[in-house]
C-alpha cells in the first residue's frame, strides 16, 4: 500500500473507485494454472509458514488515505507522523529495542491499527518509498525465507504466467481477523498492477468495492483484480493465509487469458 503524489487533493477518500478489467471487477485464473498441484502441497506450504515465523513481519501502509476506514491510524503511519518529533522511537531503540519492538510497542501503547503480518519470500529494498518496484525481477531479491517453500517455487518458474518475477509475499490471517479495506495507492489511482492473488482452498473470502461500494468477491483459487478499488477480505473462521505474486505478466499467458488489451 503506497503513499500517493498529492494527498492535498483527496478531500474524501471514500469515493467510488471504478477501476476494472475487462469489465470485471475480478478474473478467476483458475483454469490457467494447475491448481490440483497447489490443493496438494497445502501442507507443506503451511510447514513452510511455521518454519519462517522467525521472518514474520508487520503489514504497513504508506498513508492513512489508503485505508478505507482511517479514524484510527495504522501503527507506522502513527509512528511517522503523530510520534514524528517526539523522541520515543529513537529512545526505544538506545534501550536495545529493534524495529519489530519498536512497532509493538507502538501497537500496544497508543490507540492505533495493526494490519496483521506477512512473509516475504522475495522482495525489494525500502519496502513502502519503492513500492513501484515490486515488480521488477531486477529490482527484487529472494529472502531467507523462499528455501522453505521448494513446491510453491517450482509451481510459479513452471507456470509460464510470468515473463518477470517480482515480490511473492503471504498475508498470514489470524481466525476472527479480516483484511482491512484498502487501496494499494493513497491517491486512488490505478497502476493496472500485474499480480496474481492465491487463496487456498479459498478460506479467506477476498473482495473489492464496486461503484455502489457493494462486495465483489473473487470466485477462483487463483485470481486478479485491480488493485486500484476498495479491496478486503471478510473475517474468517479459522486461521489462513494468502499469497501475492507481482511480476509482468508474459505474452503468451496475457493472450490466452484474454487480458492482452487490458495491459497493453
Amino acid at each position: 500500500m503506497h503513499l500517493g503524489n498529492s494527498i492535498e487533493q483527496i478531500l474524501n477518500n471514500r469515493k467510488p473507485l471504478p477501476h476494472k478489467i475487462n469489465d470485471q471487477w475480478t478474473i478467476n485464473l483458475d483454469e490457467f494454472f494447475d491448481v490440483d498441484a497447489l490443493d496438494d502441497m497445502y501442507s507443506d506450504l503451511v510447514k513452510g509458514i511455521v518454519k519462517s515465523k522467525q521472518y514474520w513481519e508487520p503489514v504497513v501502509i504508506g498513508s492513512k488515505y489508503a485505508l478505507y476506514y482511517n479514524e484510527t491510524p495504522e501503527v507506522t503511519v502513527y509512528q511517522n507522523s503523530i510520534l514524528k518529533d517526539s523522541g520515543i522511537a529513537e529512545r526505544l531503540v538506545e534501550e536495545g529495542f529493534s524495529n519489530d519492538d519498536v512497532y509493538e510497542f507502538i501497537k500496544f501503547a497508543y490507540p492505533t491499527l495493526g494490519l496483521g503480518k506477512k512473509l516475504l519470500l522475495r522482495t525489494y529494498k525500502d519496502y513502502v518509498s519503492k513500492f513501484n518496484a515490486k515488480h521488477l525481477s531486477s529490482e527484487n531479491f529472494d529472502t531467507d525465507a523462499y528455501k522453505y517453500f521448494p513446491k510453491l517455487k517450482e509451481f510459479i518458474d513452471n507456470s509460464g504466467a510470468f515473463s518477470e518475477i517480482g515480490r511473492i509475499m503471504f498475508f498470514l490471517t489470524e481466525r476472527r481477523t479480516c483484511t482491512e479495506i484498502h487501496c494499494d495507492y493513497a491517491d486512488l489511482n490505478t497502476r493496472k498492477d500485474q499480480f496474481i492473488t492465491i487463496l487456498p482452498r479459498k478460506i479467506k473470502k477476498l473482495f473489492v468495492l464496486n461503484e455502489n461500494f457493494e462486495k465483489q468477491y473473487t470466485t477462483g483459487v487463483i485470481n486478479t483484480f485491480d488493485n486500484g478499488t476498495w479491496h478486503g477480505s471478510d473475517i474468517v473462521d479459522t486461521s489462513t493465509f494468502s499469497i501475492r505474486i507481482d511480476g509482468l505478466f508474459s505474452q503468451q499467458f496475457l493472450k490466452k487469458t484474454g487480458l492482452y488489451e487490458h495491459f497493453n
